[in-house]
């Protein structure tokens, strides 16, 4: 694939990502209050400081580095209020700490597919589309070519 038909898809992805999840205002309280987990997250707190009144799509990529792991301990709603903004950091290619496979890990049925479940429940289906056109960007690009079974294993869990 060219660079310019990789860039226009980049962006294609990030307009499908907005339009699926249209940004709201994110309520780090909420994601506190709705989930007993959320307290064993080591980084909640500079999680909810760095999150509080923002929209997914003003996380920017030292965020999402920064709290790779908080995807585990979030509920399902806040798993998906946030989950663009992860989505994006891997589509722009900007992201270079571990975060890669804790998303991939999220994005997988297997080894908990109750907890997939219960957050793949809240999504629509244009959600649930644009998640699989990120992964199949993603196993297109050179760029994640070492994580290419793990975005295999997270594609077919939404197939």
């Amino acid at each position: 694939m060219s660079d310019t038909n990789h860039v226009n898809r980049i962006a294609q992805l990030m307009v499908e990502l907005t339009e699926a999840f249209p940004p709201r205002d994110l309520d780090a309280a909420a994601f506190a209050r709705s989930n007993t987990a959320w307290d064993a997250y080591t980084k909640a707190e500079a999680f909810d400081v760095g999150s509080q009144g923002r929209t997914w799509d003003e996380l920017g990529s030292e965020f999402v580095d920064a709290h790779g792991g908080a995807l585990f301990f979030l509920d399902p709603g806040a798993f998906v209020a946030v989950l663009p903004a992860y989505l994006a950091a891997l589509l722009r290619g900007d992201t270079e700490s571990e975060v890669s496979a804790f998303v991939f890990s999220q994005l997988t049925r297997a080894p908990r597919p109750e907890k997939f479940d219960a957050r793949n429940n809240l999504l629509a289906e244009p959600q649930r589309s644009a998640v699989a056109h990120v992964l199949e960007a993603l196993t297109d690009s050179d760029h994640w070519s070492r994580y290419r079974t793990e975005i295999a294993a997270a594609l077919d869990s939404w197939r």
